[in-house]
């Protein structure tokens, strides 16, 4: 028996967010009121999901729920197997699983996003500053060489 199922950073996003409960000694999503202290779910999965949705007219949401609302509900049904994974791995990190004989296995991990990658390329480049500042160099001349780093992890020198 072979099964594949891709956890998505929306997936740990609803985890983050869910309410936690002490369900008769045992830990869970509260099942009244799953996330954001509310019932109705439609609602917390597209606030929690979806950009700017908070701030959307009344027409502006309900286009909102007729394009997005089966697959806002997919990943909230979806979650009992993130956590099953999770529970498997030892991880909850986005990617792609696979269970066998042996339980999930990671196959493929999640690329990171265009912002993780500019995240870290700002951090590389903080860092370069720090390091040339201790080399006694002026702070226009630290500013220069994190400059012409930055641009090397652009190009993928560095």
């Amino acid at each position: 028996m072979t099964d594949t199922f891709e956890i998505t950073t929306d997936h740990i996003t609803l985890l983050r967010a869910a309410d936690w409960d002490n369900n008769e000694g045992a830990p869970g999503i509260d099942w009244k009121r799953p996330y954001l202290g509310t019932s109705s779910v439609r609602e917390a999965l597209a606030e929690i999901l979806i950009p700017g949705y908070r701030e959307m007219t009344a027409e502006q949401t309900e286009a909102i729920h007729e394009e997005h609302d089966d697959r806002l509900w997919d990943l909230h049904t979806d979650l009992g197997k993130v956590i099953a994974i999770g529970i498997d791995t030892l991880t909850f990190a986005p990617g792609i699983y696979r269970r066998g004989d042996a339980g999930w296995k990671l196959v493929t991990a999640a690329m990171p996003s265009y912002e993780a990658l500019v995240r870290e390329a700002i951090a590389k480049e903080i860092e370069s500053v720090f390091i040339l500042a201790r080399r006694d160099m002026t702070p226009a001349e630290a500013m220069d060489e994190a400059y012409t780093t930055s641009a090397k992890i652009a190009r993928g020198e560095a």
